[in-house]
């Protein structure tokens, strides 16, 4: 008896230490083409290279960034559908999920935007016409609202740009926005697994994130500030979960979502 389990544990080894393998050369493969998109573009708006600050060159170069990211998170959206092929709630979470990311993406986009709602075009305005700057004009993040370093000055518009110039449209912000909204809902449930050891009572809890407000009424106009509370709720919940890797890249960009506004003594 002693035996077949002591082979179990060797194939559970090498089954762990053959995924990790697949998941370093991912990263190794991934990472070259999230760093060329920040070379290219600081090379051409530095001037040290004009011809690569140019629209299609900008544009070609953010496809490239976006297929690294999507390459980078494939092992985590592989687990996902594992898990969710071994547990039907946590299937049921994911569908439902999905359904109400494209539902709420479409109410954020379509009425607002397209019925000329002021005061969501207004804000939502203020960053595209940042990156509008910053791809055309040589201005680092610069809208009619002021420069970068004066209004909604964070960090994670940086990350932002390159999947927005991949497709510029006010649908690739709002889906960003939404899907950053929505993330807590999987984890919710895994949380609820953890602590009441029961798919039912986790996929009810799970489902209460829906009914929180902050879905209701944070998913127009596209607002940095709105993307904060949904990764430090994932920061807390993974720290629950004792999961490391994605605990520091919730806090990471929590930090980075936070708003640094200037004021000067005459403000």
């Amino acid at each position: 008896m002693k035996i077949p389990c002591k082979m179990r544990l060797i194939n559970k080894y090498i089954i762990i230490n053959e995924v990790e393998k697949r998941r370093s050369i991912i990263r190794l493969i991934s990472l070259p083409l999230l760093i060329q998109f920040y070379v290219i573009f600081t090379l051409g708006y530095l001037n040290i290279t004009p011809q690569l600050y140019n629209y299609e060159v900008i544009h070609t170069s953010a496809i490239i960034f976006t297929a690294g990211l999507l390459l980078l998170l494939t092992p985590t959206i592989a687990n996902q559908v594992r898990q969710a092929i071994n547990d039907k709630y946590y299937a049921t979470t994911l569908l439902i999920f999905l359904a109400i990311t494209y539902e709420l993406t479409y109410l954020a986009t379509v009425p607002p935007y397209y019925g000329l709602s002021l005061g969501a075009s207004l804000d939502t305005a203020t960053y595209l016409q940042s990156f509008a700057s910053l791809t055309y004009y040589r201005q680092f993040l610069v809208s009619f609202a002021g420069p970068f370093f004066s209004v909604h000055a964070s960090p994670i518009l940086l990350l932002i740009y390159p999947i927005y110039e991949a497709y510029p449209s006010i649908y690739t912000l709002m889906t960003i926005q939404v899907v950053i909204l929505m993330l807590p809902m999987p984890l919710i449930y895994k949380l609820g697994m953890k602590i009441l050891n029961n798919p039912k009572h986790a996929l009810a809890t799970a489902l209460l994130y829906i009914l929180y407000p902050w879905i209701t009424t944070a998913y127009a106009p596209f607002e940095v500030v709105t993307l904060a509370g949904s990764l430090i709720a994932m920061a807390l919940i993974t720290m629950y979960l004792n999961d490391r890797r994605a605990y520091w890249a919730s806090l990471t960009l929590a930090m980075a979502s936070i708003e640094y506004v200037h004021y000067s003594a005459s403000d």
